[in-house]
Formats: structure tokens, C-alpha cells, sequence
């Protein structure tokens, strides 16, 4: 729920409610933890005052010393009965001891005199004595919290005490309040403060419902009587009142009477009397003024109305013409539309056609280009390998040469081995008629005599079949060159014929890379001619589609002409139902 859904009385003791709860909220955790943190201040402050006070009592005791009229054991002696004898508060007293934390002087613990507490710890474990001491030492006075008996009781309790050196004795003079003392004040004071808090707080939400009561009636009153103005209606507002409600009760009641006077005006305005007078209740009645200049400007609109009716009613018969004659060459252009597409529809067919061989005769002149440079690079490679070929059949040729050389000079070698063997046969002859010369001793030389005979016509045979062979050697080798020289003729024939064939094959392919280059001219022109005509036929087709709007257009105009000539007579007749005042 929004905060403006919520009624003004509700908000008005919701206010109230929360101011009070605001403020009881600032005193009970603002000022009474304020006023106890006074409160503690001042009773520590009051303990320290105290501790002057013995301080200065000390010193006076000191005085005496130094001017000679007590002994220092004297003057301690008094003093400490003097200070054991005073109190604050309910059980608030002092104490002395020493530096070495002897205890010198206790009012309510006697049996602790002469005892060191040094090591003496409280229930928290703290060494309250050696603390007291080096604030002692340190600033010459401090605050010492710890835990210590309630005088009278064993009850422990936490105590803050106050302590102060006197120079001239070296004693440490000291007094405390305990803490639950002044926490019992405060909880005295936040409890009287709650009581007339919870007293003030009732008195004030029975103030502020009566309050709320006073100022609401009249709101809705005029809330009651706001809506039903806003309904329509018009009520009757009255109020004895003086104040700012009162006062506008009485401006809803006026405001009431100027709407009931301008809804009998527009009421007559309602039945054609345009003769009625509005006279604006002032400067800063938005309604009247402009409810005057309405007559104002429907006297002048009727009195034009009037006039534009007549032209209405003649340029109706004329637009009626006009819109006959439109529908007439509607007609006609939508015949002439028709033809149009249907031409351009057997256009769009035969451009699509064309494309179509186009793109045909590009594919086919790609492929011959294609299929051209494959000759061309077989062409050259055939080249090639015939300038390879015929290279090696010159090898070949001179190899052939060189073994019929060889083949001669092998046959020379064949004669010198036959003349040997002839040598070598005439040398065994003669050896065998040295050998039966000799009758003794000589059969080896005969046996070696005929092994060379034997051996000479060995190697004359051998000769004999090695010469027939390089004969036939020979005659193939040189048979071989021939052809070899016949084969080489005829590779250069071909080599020849080859790059006559290569430079006709690349002449070819330029000519056929330059014809499939037209034709993919040819077939984008091609393409290109396909989508202008299906442009041109899409423009005819939305020149019929226009057409055939214009055409329903014009039969709506013609309509709407006979609707304007009827609408010119009934304007005539609404006009002469309202009575209008002549100047």
C-alpha cells in the first residue's frame, strides 16, 4: 500500500504515533545513556574533589611538620584519624597506603593495616594495587576500576576508585564510588521518565484523534462533494464554519452553483440556441471564458458553414463528372496495361531463352579453351620428347659408329692372334722335328712341342669363329646406323612438324580463349538483359496492379461523390435548426 492510499486521519495518528515513539526513542537510548554517562562523570569527579580535599587536609598536617609544631608521626597519626572519620555518600570513605602497597590506614577494614596487597587480585584477576601504584608513578593520580566488597556486606561489586599521591609522606590517598550505586540512580530516573513519558504519550494521542477528527470531517465532506461534481452531478454544499475548512466548503458550494449556471447554458447551446450570453465570473474562470468563446466561434463557423454548403453541393456534381471521365480512361489504360504485359511476358521468355543458349555456348567455348590449353601443353611436351629423343639417337648414332670402329680394330687384333697361332703352329712343327732329332731326353720338349701345336690351332679356330662374329657384328652395327640416320631424319621431320603443329594448336587456343571470352560477355549481356526485362515486367505488372487500384478508386470515388451530394443536404438542414443572433 502506498502512503497515499491512507486516509488523512490515519496519517495524522500515525504521525503522532511515530513522533512520540521518535522521541521516547531519543530518551531512552539517547539521554538516559547521556544523563548516566553525566552521571558517572560527575560522581567520578566528585571522587577526586574528595581526594583534594584530603590531599589539601594532608598538606595542612605537613605544615605543622615543617613549622615544628607536630612530629611527622604525630601529624600521621592525626591525620589518619582524621580521614578514617570522614564519609560521602551512603558508605563512601578513604584510604592510605604506602608505595611498597601496604595497606596504612582502612576505616572499615582494620585488619588489613600493615598488610602488603601487592599480590592481592580481585574476582577478574587483577592486580587493583600495582595498577594504583603505576598510575601513581606515572601521573602522579589516576582511575583504577576493579572489584571490591560493599561495606557491610560480603557482596562483591565493581568499584572505581580515585587515587593521588602526597609527596612529602609518599603515600597514595585514594576514595571510589561503585558502580551499581549510580546504575540504580539511572534506573530511578529512566523509570520516573517512562511513567510520565507513557502518561504524556496518552494525552497527546487523545489530543491528536480529537484533532484529527476536526480537520478530516470537513475533508470529507468536500471529498464527497469533489466526487460528485466529478460524476456530474451538482450538490448542495453548506458549512457554518470559519477556518480553512469552512472555507472551502464554501468554494465547493460556489464552484457547484457556476456548474449548475453553465450546464443550463449548454444545455440551451444543446437545443440550437446560439443567442445565449455567457458572462465569465472572472478573469480566472477558465470554464466561462471558454464556454463564451465556443458560442463566439459556433456563430461564426455556422454562419461559414452556411456559405460552404452551397459550394459543396455544386463542386459535388462536378467531382461526380470528373470521377466519371477518370473511370472511363481507367478502363482504357487498363486494357492498353494488359497488352503491355503480355508483350513484355513473351519478351521475358525469349530473353530467358537467349540467356539461356548464351550461358550454353559460354560453357561450351570455356571447354574448348579448356581442352585447347590441354593440346598446347601435350603439343609442347610431344616437342619436347622429341628433342629428347633425337638427342639420344645422336648418342645412340655415335655409339653405333664407335662400335664399328671398335669392331675393325677387334678385327685387327683377330689377324695379329691368327698370325700368332700360325707362328706358334710353325714353332711346334719345328720343335717336333727337334725333338725325333734328338733320340733322348727330348720327350718332354715333343709333348710341350704338340701341346703348342694343339694350342695354336685351338686359338686359330677361336680366331676364326671371333672373326665371323664381328663380321656379323659389324654388318648389324652398321645396319643399325643407318637406320639409326634414317630414324634421326625422321625425328627431326617430326620434331619440326610437331612445333608447327604446337605454334597452330596455341594460335588455335588463343582464338578460342578469345571466343570464350565473348561469349561470356555474350551470356552476362545475356543475363543482364534477363533481369532488365523481368524489371520492366515487374514495373508493367505494378503499373496494371496501380491501375486496377485507380480503377476501384475511381468507383470509390464515385461513391463517395453521391455520398457528399446527400451529406450537402443534410448540412443544409442541420444548419437552419440553429437560431443564431444577428448583429
Amino acid at each position: 500500500m502506498r502512503l497515499t492510499d491512507v486516509n488523512t486521519s490515519t496519517k495524522i495518528m500515525g504521525i503522532s504515533v511515530l513522533t512520540l515513539a521518535l522521541t521516547a526513542g531519543a530518551v531512552l537510548f539517547y539521554l538516559l545513556p547521556f544523563f548516566s554517562d553525566l552521571l558517572m562523570e560527575d560522581r567520578l569527579n566528585r571522587s577526586s574533589n574528595l581526594v583534594e580535599v584530603a590531599w589539601s587536609l594532608l598538606g595542612d598536617y605537613a605544615e605543622d611538620v615543617r613549622m615544628g609544631r607536630l612530629s611527622e608521626d604525630e601529624a600521621k597519626r592525626r591525620a589518619m584519624v582524621r580521614l578514617g572519620g570522614l564519609r560521602f555518600g551512603q558508605d563512601n570513605y578513604f584510604w592510605i597506603n604506602d608505595f611498597d602497597g601496604v595497606m596504612l590506614m582502612h576505616p572499615l577494614l582494620p585488619q588489613l593495616k600493615g598488610k602488603s596487597l601487592l599480590d592481592d587480585q580481585d574476582e577478574q584477576g587483577k592486580y587493583y594495587m600495582r595498577e594504583m601504584l603505576e598510575a601513581a608513578r606515572t601521573n602522579g593520580e589516576g582511575y583504577v576500576e576493579y572489584i571490591w566488597p560493599k561495606p557491610g556486606s560480603l557482596e562483591l561489586a565493581p568499584k572505581i576508585s580515585y587515587v593521588k599521591v602526597f609527596q612529602p609522606w609518599n603515600w597514595l590517598v585514594g576514595c571510589g564510588i561503585y558502580v551499581d550505586d549510580v546504575q540504580r540512580e539511572v534506573a530511578a530516573m529512566r523509570n520516573t521518565v517512562i511513567i510520565f513519558g507513557l502518561i504524556a504519550m496518552a494525552g497527546l494521542l487523545a489530543l491528536a484523534y480529537f484533532m484529527a477528527g476536526m480537520i478530516t470531517g470537513p475533508i470529507v465532506q468536500a471529498t464527497d462533494a469533489a466526487g460528485q461534481l466529478a460524476e456530474g452531478a451538482l450538490p448542495e454544499v453548506h458549512s457554518e464554519r470559519r477556518d480553512e475548512s469552512g472555507r472551502l466548503l464554501a468554494a465547493m458550494s460556489s464552484m457547484a452553483s457556476a456548474q449548475r449556471e453553465m450546464a443550463e447554458k449548454a444545455e440551451a447551446i444543446s437545443r440550437g440556441d446560439l443567442s445565449v450570453e455567457v458572462v465569465p465570473r472572472s478573469e480566472q474562470d477558465v470554464l466561462g471564458q471558454a464556454l463564451a468563446r465556443m458560442i463566439e466561434s459556433l456563430r461564426a463557423q455556422m454562419g461559414e458553414i452556411s456559405d460552404g454548403v452551397g459550394v459543396l453541393a455544386a463542386s459535388a456534381a462536378e467531382i461526380a463528372s470528373l470521377v466519371n471521365q477518370l473511370a472511363a480512361n481507367a478502363a482504357q489504360t487498363s486494357v492498353s496495361v494488359e497488352e503491355t504485359v503480355t508483350t513484355v511476358e513473351e519478351l521475358r521468355q525469349t530473353s530467358h531463352m537467349a540467356a539461356s543458349k548464351a550461358d550454353e555456348v559460354s560453357n561450351s567455348a570455356r571447354r574448348n579453351a579448356e581442352i585447347a590449353v590441354s593440346g598446347q601443353s601435350a603439343t609442347r611436351d610431344a616437342v619436347l620428347g622429341m628433342e629428347d629423343i633425337r638427342a639420344k639417337m645422336d648418342s645412340i648414332s655415335q655409339s653405333a659408329h664407335e662400335l664399328i670402329d671398335n669392331t675393325r680394330t677387334a678385327q685387327d687384333i683377330i689377324d695379329t692372334v691368327n698370325d700368332l697361332a700360325d707362328q706358334s703352329n710353325l714353332l711346334a712343327v719345328n720343335a717336333a722335328i727337334e725333338a725325333a732329332r734328338v733320340e733322348h731326353g727330348a720327350e718332354g720338349f715333343a709333348v710341350v712341342a704338340a701341346e703348342m701345336r694343339s694350342l695354336a690351332e685351338e686359338s686359330k679356330q677361336g680366331a676364326a669363329r671371333v672373326r665371323k662374329l664381328l663380321a656379323q657384328m659389324r654388318v648389324s652395327s652398321e645396319r643399325t646406323t643407318q637406320a639409326m640416320e634414317s630414324g634421326l631424319d625422321a625425328v627431326n621431320q617430326g620434331v619440326q612438324q610437331a612445333t608447327a603443329a604446337g605454334t597452330a594448336i596455341q594460335s588455335l587456343a588463343e582464338n578460342i580463349s578469345a571466343n570464350a571470352q565473348a561469349a561470356t560477355q555474350i551470356a552476362m549481356v545475356g543475363r543482364q538483359q534477363r533481369e532488365g526485362v523481368d524489371q520492366v515486367l515487374e514495373a508493367v505488372q505494378s503499373i496494371r496492379d496501380a491501375n486496377t487500384q485507380n480503377s476501384q478508386a475511381a468507383d470509390s470515388l464515385r461513391q463517395e461523390a453521391a455520398n457528399l451530394e446527400i451529406l450537402g443536404r443534410r448540412l443544409k438542414d442541420m444548419v437552419a435548426r440553429y437560431t443564431v443572433r444577428k448583429a
